[in-house]
This record gives structure tokens, sequence and C-alpha cells, in this order.
């Protein structure tokens, strides 16, 4: 299963280079990340890794309790 989730992935990423270098806007670039072919694609997963691993190390870090956080000696 996992292989068939990165062979999908790999096939989703190859797909998008392709169709952002064939489909690119001609105009004149703004800004010098406007001209570069799959800065979108780069920027986009590094700000979805970074948000996903904030999440996590924030629900680890500060949000999740202890396994067993109650005295188990306590009659309930």
């Amino acid at each position: 299963m996992k292989r068939a989730g990165a062979v999908l992935v790999t096939g989703v990423i190859c797909v998008s280079v392709v169709l952002e270098i064939v489909y690119r806007h001609h105009g004149h670039p703004v800004f010098w990340w406007q001209a570069t072919p799959v800065f979108d694609l780069v920027y986009g997963t590094a700000g979805c890794l970074a948000l996903v691993l904030g999440a996590k190390w924030l629900g680890h870090a500060w949000l999740q309790r202890d396994h067993l956080y109650t005295d188990e000696d306590e009659p309930a």
C-alpha cells in the first residue's frame, strides 16, 4: 500500500511539473519566483509540511496528556 501511495504522489508531482512547464504564462514576471517553473509546487509542499509538523509538535508538546495522567490507586 505504501508503494502505491509513493507511486501516486510521484506521478502527480511529475504531471504537475510537466503541466507547469508546458502551460506557462509568458507574460512579464513581476517577482523572481514567478519566473521559476516549480516554485509554487516546492513552496506549497514546504508550507504544508511546516503546518503538519508544527501541529504535530504542538500536540505532543502541549495539548496531549500523558498516558496515565490520573492516579490508579484512587478508587473511582
